[in-house]
């Protein structure tokens, strides 16, 4: 603190200096100089006046006094005003023309005086006292010249002119005597004398000034010296107490990797002492069998070519236990490139790696239980879906036989709960797949609003049903392709609807959408209004995780799994939007899905969303079939699905003979299970395309399985799949289905 005050003491000093001998502050201490000798230069001029007055003429002395004191006023009146008032800015050049014509003015009124002077009398008998006042004004005016060289040059010019002027217009004539010779002589050398002088004291002047700048830079230097070797001490000492007190291992070696010196860390990790350590290298001390050879040689390459290492390394204590060591290693070299010291600052880490260790295997079993998890999942869908395929597909062939009304009711039943046990198993699917990360967001042109219409329809017959209003308000205005992925889209609108329409007894369910261009971008916001039983303000953070419901008994009032509205939030942000929802207590709620989508460059019909296709069972007629299905009830309902539409119908009990089949009646139509004994039916399908390349032509063949998961699909269609169905199914998507993919053959 003190250092920096001095410092900044010193500073001001020079500071001051500079700007008291700059070219403002000189005039400024020439005008307060003038002004403050006023009054001694007025008591000479006052002598003088009373000495004429009383010696030669009254008058004139009182004249010549009053010319003196003009003079000097005229001029000492302005610079009495800028000594106190200081020069403004931007004015000292103004400032120095107006005190150099008041010089001259002031040197003019003396020269006045003393040509007045040197007149008077008789014989020359003021010539010396006129020379006297003439050369004292003139050392004044040289002495002053430092300050204020224009003034200064001025009164001394006007002077020396006047004086060689008296000096030369006394010369004798040619009958004359030579005492004039000699007075101008004695001038001469009285002029010559009084230039010395002043040079004299000029000189005096500017090597005192330059002295004492040099004086000031060198105290500012000194103390900057002093106070860097004050602040290196300090940064030494603060060093000192950091390596000292540092948790970390400080070791410092010399350039034969000897320990010269080590903090009391080291020794606490170590268990050395700093007497065991010195003279010994860190390698002699710590490496054990487990030390990795190859950092050993790392560290010694890297400070035999002098440049920093940082690596981790297994060093062993003086006890024998194993730790795990990061080592920051740096060389320091002399002046001359030559290794001098090596700085090495080393932190335990073994809890680190040791919690590296938990984290690994805690990793490893989690993707185990993650694995386990989908295997359990894949197992359980595909055993659910097998015989729920027979129960929906009977069912549906039930309800299209010619039976009583009663019996339809029956197969209605069936089918509707075998729809809603699907549904369960979709849900389940849909949110492990979320908590995976493992559903891919497609990303292609479609119509939002033709995709919110389609979903809606599909859910229009259950709201008729329950006496509800249904209404669905689109933009009038015609709207750009987006893009995203309208199948996800379309499954989080039959989410939200169908939710309002489940709880919703009485009143309306609306759905409107509405549309804001922004950039390059479209904001789309979906509201779906009913007015249900409502959700109370603490369930409805709650409605959107897993396996909850807005109250306990709600399953059992409306059914459902409580994953509707989860997998359409996680849907929804992954899409980047949100859903939010308002609610009140039996009055009603509203949801509303916000997106922000980008715009499709071009306005074409997406093929998600392109006009449902007619259902062309005939496509099937004088074609033969085969199908490879180890459940006889799918084998059965396959057959009273596809039998009355086809040529000829095959059936195999496993994938061995599904390909023995394919030999035999080279069909048309595949229809391959995927788990089945001996062969599965990715293997056949693999067997049949070789098969296939020593024919001309090639076989559809649609996977037909109970494995739901897109890797399931993805495997399908390498093997050599044209399509892929899960179980169950509907006979309608089973024909849309067929019929695409017997076109595209």
């Amino acid at each position: 603190m003190y250092s920096n005050v001095r410092r900044t003491r010193l500073q001001s000093e020079l500071d001051s200096f500079e700007t008291r001998n700059s070219t403002e502050g000189l005039l400024l201490r020439y005008a307060r100089g003038r002004v403050r000798q006023i009054g001694n230069r007025q008591i000479l001029a006052l002598v003088g006046g009373v000495a004429i007055a009383s010696l030669y003429d009254f008058e004139l002395g009182v004249a010549l006094a009053l010319l003196s004191l003009f003079g000097d006023l005229i001029e000492c009146t302005y610079l009495f005003r800028i000594s106190k008032t200081g020069i403004k800015p931007n004015g000292l050049k103004r400032a120095q023309v107006i005190s150099t014509t008041l010089a001259g003015i002031q040197g003019l009124c003396v020269s006045l005086i003393v040509w007045t002077l040197w007149n008077l009398g008789e014989a020359g008998e003021l010539h010396f006292f006129a020379m006297a006042i003439l050369l004292g004004a003139g050392i004044n005016s040289g002495l002053v010249t430092p300050f204020h060289r224009y003034a200064g040059l001025v009164r001394v010019v006007t002077f020396l002119a006047l004086g060689i002027w008296l000096t030369f217009s006394e010369l004798p004539s040619p009958q004359g005597t030579y005492k004039e010779v000699y007075d101008a002589l004695a001038f001469a050398l009285l002029l010559y004398l009084a230039y010395v002088f002043v040079q004299f004291s000029n000189v005096s002047f500017a090597r005192r000034q330059s002295y004492e700048r040099k004086l000031l830079e060198q105290k500012n230097a000194v103390e900057r010296m002093h106070a860097e070797l004050r602040e290196e001490s300090q940064r030494a000492r603060n060093l000192a107490l950091v390596a000292k007190h540092a948790n970390d291992s400080v070791i410092i070696s010399d350039a034969d990797r000897r320990i010269e010196w080590v903090n009391p860390a080291f020794s606490e990790v170590t268990g050395y002492g700093s007497s065991e350590a010195i003279g010994k290298t860190l390698g002699q001390l710590l490496n054990g069998s487990n030390t990795s050879m190859e950092a050993v040689d790392e560290i010694k390459n890297a400070i035999e070519q002098k440049r920093s290492i940082r690596t981790e390394i297994i060093n062993y204590t003086k006890s024998g236990r194993e730790i795990w060591i990061e080592t920051n290693i740096t060389p320091l070299t002399t002046p001359d490139g030559e290794l001098d010291k090596i700085i090495s600052v080393e932190r335990d880490i073994t809890e680190t790696k040791k919690r590296e260790r938990e984290l690994a295997l805690a990793r490893i079993e989690a993707e185990d239980n993650a694995k386990s998890k989908a295997n359990f999942l894949a197992t359980m869908s595909h055993e659910i879906r097998t015989p729920l395929n027979g129960i929906i597909g009977m069912a549906e062939l039930l309800s299209r036989a010619p039976i009583s009304n009663e019996q339809q009711d029956y197969a209605s039943t069936i089918l509707s709960s075998g729809e809603a046990l699907l549904q369960i198993i979709n849900d389940v699917l849909d949110l492990s797949k979320h908590e995976a990360k493992g559903i891919t967001l497609v990303a292609e042109p479609f119509s939002v609003p033709d995709c919110v219409q389609s979903a809606v329809k599909l859910l229009e017959p259950l709201a008729q049903s329950k006496g509800l209003e249904y209404e669905l308000n689109l933009p009038t205005s015609p709207l750009p392709h987006l893009i995203g992925d309208a199948g996800r889209l379309r499954q989080i609108v039959l989410n939200l609807v169908g939710n309002a329409i489940k709880f919703t007894s009485e009143g309306h369910v609306k759905i409107a959408l509405s549309t804001k261009a922004l950039a390059d971008r479209q904001r789309v916001v979906l509201e779906v209004c009913d007015t249900g039983i409502g959700i109370a303000p603490e369930a409805r953070q709650r409605i959107f995780e897993t396996f909850t419901q807005a109250e306990g008994d709600t399953p059992h009032k409306y059914g459902g799994t409580g994953l509707g509205l989860t997998i359409s939030q996680n849907l929804a942000r992954q899409m980047g939007g949100e859903i939010s929802v308002e609610s009140k207590v039996g009055k009603g709620s509203v949801f509303k899905l916000a997106l922000e989508l980008d715009i499709a460059e071009t306005q074409t019909q997406s093929k998600a969303l392109s006009a449902s296709k007619k259902i062309k069972i005939t496509c099937l007629s004088n074609k033969k079939i085969l199908v490879a299905d180890d459940n006889k009830t799918n084998r059965l309902l396959l057959n009273k699905m596809l039998g009355p539409h086809a040529a000829h119908i095959e059936f195999a009990v496993d994938g061995e003979e599904a390909v023995n089949l394919f030999k035999k009646h080279e069909p048309d139509l595949i229809l391959m299970d995927i788990s089945m004994p001996k062969k599965n039916g990715l293997e056949a399908t693999k067997c049949i395309r070789e098969l296939e390349k020593h024919r001309s032509a090639t076989t559809v063949v649609i996977a037909l399985t109970a494995n739901a998961f897109e890797t399931d699909r993805e495997e399908c269609l390498r093997a050599g799949m044209n399509g892929f169905m899960t179980k169950p199914f509907k006979l309608a998507d089973l024909a849309e289905n067929v019929a695409e993919h017997m076109r595209e053959n």
